[in-house]
């Protein structure tokens, strides 16, 4: 079993054991109608344990370090791979140690199955040269650029600490012991402070990558990273779209968006695909969704969605399906912060909706007082 497998039935298992028993149901009728031993491998996990999310690390963790990470113990150029990090869709993380300056770092190999893959190769080349374009405290920055039989790879900060979608759901946990059990949110809202705080360092970072052309496109929790110090990284550029160097042109785009509108509604709801409309859909600007031409609003967009789940501890738009949560990014309104938790201040609302109504044409400004100097 791959990473990769192992990675997906870790994701399906962490949206159902957040749902009750209808919605579970309901959920993998969704998930796994044409992949059976997908629904058995997560409703084994699911059966292991009442709270199930506890066991997940020891569940799924040593499966994926013990089958997928094959180059550990190797010597690669001068980095000695130690061990196995993570998967995603873009690629394999390890951690190793940078023998000529004595250091760990992080290398990232996009997956051997993508490796003769001319769209996929192209983004993963453009996210090293687009985050190594930028130098700034809040986005992770890349080493080297190398290739290994084939294989390309990324030489970046190894980083302590949890990506903000863990830091929101070891909230819910936290929460449901308090309670003796399930919490009816999917995640429960940070404090106020810590909102601000990372909303500041979201913004510095998303900042100084649009002042040098560069769109993220995939602004979600699982791409932010805090480290233990409480320093935000922003993750994965693979998705990035170089104002100036598009692989595929606005125009095509727009020409095709009623084809890539329906592709993106066929999307599963939580993991991004390769495609013209990337992203995770519970976190796409109308512009993806419609498979628009882009600019640096769609990634204001998705991190107003970032900080409402962050202040209220629910999504801004849900659904039981990708084409639910698409439908609800075009035609809804989401539900005001202050009725999910009431400590959000008018003022803190104002401008969290603000960013979900595209109204921003600038960008980012920072200092971020409650508002953002943008015009519009």
């Amino acid at each position: 079993m791959t990473p990769e497998r192992w990675a997906q039935i870790e994701d399906l298992f962490h949206r159902a054991a957040e749902c009750g028993p209808e919605q579970r149901t309901a959920l993998l009728d969704q998930s796994c109608s044409d992949d059976p031993e997908l629904r058995h491998e997560v409703e084994a996990l699911l059966s292991c344990d009442g709270s199930a999310r506890d066991n997940i690390q020891v569940a799924v963790r040593p499966a994926i370090e013990g089958l997928g990470f094959a180059l550990s113990g190797e010597v690669i150029s001068h980095y000695r791979i130690m061990d196995g990090l993570g998967s995603g869709g873009m690629g394999l993380v390890y951690r190793a140690e940078d023998i000529r300056l004595g250091r760990l770092v992080a290398l990232k190999f996009l997956p051997e199955e993508s490796a003769n893959n001319p769209v996929a190769l192209a983004r993963f080349e453009r996210e090293a040269r687009a985050v190594s374009a930028v130098e700034h405290p809040n986005i992770c920055p890349i080493y080297e650029f190398g290739e290994h039989e084939g294989r390309p790879f990324l030489v970046m900060q190894l980083l302590e600490g949890q990506t903000l979608r863990e830091l929101l759901e070891s909230r819910r946990s936290e929460e449901a012991k308090k309670v003796g059990g399930a919490v009816a949110q999917p995640t429960m809202p940070l404090p106020l402070e810590r909102v601000l705080d990372l909303a500041i360092q979201i913004a510095d970072g998303l900042q100084a990558a649009h002042q040098r052309g560069i769109i993220h496109r995939d602004i979600k929790p699982a791409n932010i990273f805090v480290t233990d110090e409480g320093h935000l990284k922003i993750l994965d550029f693979g998705l990035a779209k170089l104002a100036q160097d598009v692989a595929i042109s606005d125009d095509d785009l727009a020409a095709n968006a009623e084809e890539v509108g329906e592709r993106v509604r066929n999307v599963d709801p939580v993991l991004s695909r390769t495609g013209v409309a990337i992203g995770t859909a519970a976190y796409m600007s109308p512009e993806q969704v419609r498979g628009e031409k882009l600019d640096v609003r769609t990634d204001l967009f998705s991190f107003g969605l970032v900080l409402y789940e962050m202040a209220t501890g629910t999504m801004a738009f849900c659904g039981k399906s990708s084409g639910e949560i698409c439908s609800a990014i075009l035609r809804e309104e989401p539900v005001s912060l202050s009725q999910l938790n009431s400590r959000v201040s008018p003022e803190l609302e104002t401008v969290i909706l603000r960013t979900l109504r595209g109204t921003g044409t600038c960008g980012i400004s920072m200092p971020w007082t409650f508002g953002l100097n943008c015009s519009g």
